[in-house]
């Protein structure tokens, strides 16, 4: 199977027949083979040939989210709860509005994290 992004290329399936395809398409066209998968659209690759999966994973976005938003190591650790269970929730009051800019800042973290979770 060939996954294709942009200019890059991808090939995935059994390690001969991918080989092949490698040499089918090099002799076609003017491209490099750089070698096993490391990294991908932003995303680290990791194989384990042993078990036969493939983890992706996102280091740095994850890193970067932490870093602008301040999320503390404590709060990764024990995260808490939204509401305390039992909790009557009244209706907000227009003083007690969100100002737009922390409106503004919370729609840029859910943005961040829906990026990362496609």
């Amino acid at each position: 199977m060939w996954l294709i992004w942009v200019d890059d290329c991808l090939c995935i399936g059994p390690e001969k027949a991918c080989k092949q395809a490698v040499t089918d398409m090099k002799s076609r066209f003017d491209c490099d083979d750089v070698g096993e998968l490391a990294e991908s659209v932003g995303c680290k690759v990791t194989h384990n040939k042993v078990a036969r999966t493939t983890k992706l994973t996102q280091p740095v976005m994850i890193q970067s989210f932490l870093d602008e938003f301040d999320i503390a190591d404590d709060m990764r650790k024990s995260p808490n709860t939204p509401g305390e269970p039992g909790t009557v929730l009244t209706p907000v009051q227009p003083v007690d509005y969100t100002p737009e800019k922390l409106q503004r800042y919370y729609r840029r973290g859910v943005g961040k994290l829906l990026h990362m979770m496609r």
